[in-house]
C-alpha cells in the first residue's frame, strides 16, 4: 500500500465559511496484502519447480520435450511478478477525522459526534503497536493515538509504518491545534473571522 494522507477544511452551509479541519488518511488492507503475498510465494513455488522441470527435460535425451516445462516457468514467474506490484499497489482504506470549531469530533469508523471534544485532547502521538520478531514480518508496527485530558487513550489509527505514523501524527496535532487557536483576521467587511 502507497501511505497517503492530508487536510481538508470544513465548510458551513454557505460553503464559503471555514467551520474547522479534517485529515484523511489511508491504512492498509492487510488480509488482502496477505493473501496476495501468499499467492506470489505460491507462484514463485510454481514457477521455481517448472524452470527445474524445463532444464532437467532439456538435458534428459529421451525424456519429455522441455518447451512446456519452459513455457510454464515464465508464466509463473510472470504471475508472480504481477501479484507482488498488485499487493504494493493495493489501494488503502480510507479513513478521515474532522475537528469543529465548535469543540466536536468526528470519524470516519463512527459517524456519530464523539463524547470526547477537542478540548479535551491533550496530546496525539505515534505508537508502537506490535514488534516484528522476523525479518519476513510486516512492515505495519506502529499507530497513532489520542491522549485526553484525563489519561483516557483513544486509538486513532493502526497497522501504519513507522514514518507514516510520525506523518499522521503530526497532520493531527497540526489539524487539532489550528482548530484550537485559530487565527484571528478580518474579513472585506471589517469583522474578525478565523483563518485557518
Amino acid at each position: 500500500m502507497i501511505f497517503n494522507a492530508g487536510v481538508f477544511e470544513l465548510y458551513k452551509a454557505d460553503g464559503h465559511t471555514v467551520c474547522g479541519l479534517g485529515v484523511e488518511w489511508t491504512e492498509p488492507r492487510t488480509i488482502t496484502e496477505g493473501a496476495l503475498a501468499l499467492l506470489g510465494k505460491a507462484f514463485l513455488a510454481v514457477g521455481f519447480f517448472a524452470g527445474v522441470g524445463a532444464l532437467v527435460a532439456g538435458n534428459a535425451a529421451s525424456g519429455p520435450p522441455a518447451a512446456p516445462f519452459a513455457v510454464a516457468a515464465v508464466l509463473f514467474f510472470g504471475l508472480f511478478v504481477a501479484t507482488v506490484r498488485a499487493g504494493v499497489r493495493t489501494p488503502g482504506k480510507v479513513n478521515w477525522m474532522e475537528f469543529h470549531e465548535d469543540g466536536r469530533i468526528t470519524a470516519s469508523w463512527d459517524r456519530t459526534v464523539w463524547k470526547t471534544r477537542v478540548e479535551d485532547i491533550r496530546s496525539i502521538e505515534s505508537v508502537q503497536l506490535h514488534q516484528k520478531k522476523k525479518e519476513e514480518d510486516s512492515d505495519y508496527t506502529h499507530g497513532v493515538r489520542f491522549i485526553t485530558r484525563r489519561g483516557k487513550i483513544l486509538r486513532v489509527a493502526e497497522n501504519l509504518e513507522p514514518d507514516d505514523s510520525v506523518t499522521l501524527a503530526v497532520l493531527l496535532n497540526e489539524a487539532l491545534e489550528a482548530v484550537r487557536y485559530p487565527q484571528v483576521g478580518a474579513s472585506p467587511s471589517g469583522e474578525p473571522v478565523a483563518v485557518w
